[in-house]
């Protein structure tokens, strides 16, 4: 139920990057049970202030108060053990597992015999999901989910760990006009049930529309607070943009003129042979513009691995199924973990000591490399070898 008690107060906040400043002495109050929209333009630094709320920066300078505390959020873990969620503009799960098993990773429950029960997991991540109608299917693989359901899955992960101050960072961003409209419900529903939603955008309309209090930054300051009742489209840009903004621009009727290119029932099948383009048909003409709308989902090639992997986790063997997920040269799964608030595992060490592990040994962080322009009967070689090794490894046992 909205109220006035806060909920985060961040006072002084500064963060210098080098020689840009993208955070300077920004003060930030959010209450219980209210929808805070933080809106500025691209490189406002919104996304600095939240990365340092949920851990994943260090303020230069600055105070974070949580539920009347001072505390200090150096890392993901700390932020969660608060109660703080966030959902991220790029989605950290792991494609390869479940909706369940995203949800409960680095939380699981277990029963007697210390095996993760997930039966449980899937009952209460079916409760959570009936009572902010976030519909999802536990048993669904991640990759195969649509980019809207995929944020549910998000929001659900932070729900599961008990958030009550929820961070959505540009959320509508990959969502389709109906997909948006859901998620607005649903944070008008979190915050009625207390959830204090910190909502970072720059569109107009949806912070009218959801809002109970905005905050505005500019070039890494904040630049000012209002409420929907106190202000409209022209008085929000202008505070974003510092000078008046035309937001409709007058467009005459296109004439389409020569058809300059014509695709009649065209097939095309992605890297793993399944059929990503099914019969499309399409013609553009000089003088229009031709747009091309559609949803998303994540597909690994290096799917072999990870099944393993999931085989693992599933057996109750945590700690060997994460460090094989681990070991993806992307570094996307060790970025998901951290995430998760629960760190790759590191040379046998894990929680709190892999963690300070990880930070004394950034030169082993997974990065990006030639590794991701192989072709996906190279990809499958390597996860192969993978496997081989790993089954030799479990022999040892």
């Amino acid at each position: 139920m909205p109220s006035d008690t806060l909920a985060l107060e961040a006072t002084g906040i500064s963060k210098t990057f080098g020689n840009v400043k993208a955070n300077d002495q920004v003060t930030l109050k959010i209450r219980k049970g209210k929808i805070h929209a933080l809106l500025g333009e691209n490189g406002a630094g919104k996304s600095t202030l939240v990365n340092i709320l949920f851990g994943l920066y260090k303020a230069d300078s600055g105070v974070v108060e949580v539920n009347g505390d001072t505390v200090d959020l150096g890392r993901p873990k700390d932020a969660i053990d608060r109660g703080i969620g966030m959902v991220h503009q790029h989605f950290q799960l792991v494609p390869v597992l479940t909706v369940v098993e995203n949800i409960v990773l680095g939380n699981e429950p277990s029963n007697k015999a210390n095996v993760i029960d997930i039966e449980n997991a899937k009952e209460k991540v079916r409760e959570l999901a009936e009572k902010y109608q976030l519909d999802v299917d536990t048993e669904a693989t991640v990759e195969d989910l649509p980019v809207g359901t995929q944020q549910r899955v998000e929001i659900l992960r932070s729900l599961y760990r008990k958030a009550d101050i929820l961070i959505l960072d540009e959320p509508t961003a990959v969502l389709t006009p109906q997909e948006t409209d859901h998620l607005l419900q649903v944070l008008k529903k979190l915050a009625s049930q207390g959830v204090a939603i910190i909502f970072i955008t720059h569109k107009l309309r949806e912070v009218l529309e959801v809002a109970d209090e905005v905050t505005v930054m500019r070039n890494g300051q904040v630049v000012g607070s209002t409420t929907p009742s106190e202000t409209d489209e022209s008085g929000l840009a202008e505070m974003m943009i510092g000078r008046s903004v035309v937001l409709r621009v007058s467009k005459e009727t296109a004439s389409p003129d020569a058809k300059v290119l014509q695709v009649k029932n065209l097939y095309v099948k992605d890297d793993r042979e399944l059929l990503a383009v099914n019969d499309l048909s399409l013609e553009v003409r000089s003088g229009e513009i031709f747009g091309i709308a559609g949803g998303t989902t994540i597909r690994d090639l290096n799917c072999e691995r990870l099944k393993l992997s999931r085989s693992l986790y599933g057996m109750g063997m945590k700690v060997a199924a994460v460090s094989l997920l681990c070991s993806d040269p992307s570094g996307e799964i060790h970025r998901a973990m951290l995430m998760a608030g629960t760190p790759c595992p590191y040379m046998g060490l894990i929680g709190d000591e892999a963690a300070r592990a990880w930070e004394t040994h950034t030169e082993d962080i997974p990065v990006p490399t030639r590794e991701h322009e192989k072709s996906a009967q190279e990809k499958r070689d390597d996860a192969l070898k993978i496997m081989g090794a790993v089954a030799s490894a479990l022999l040892l046992f």
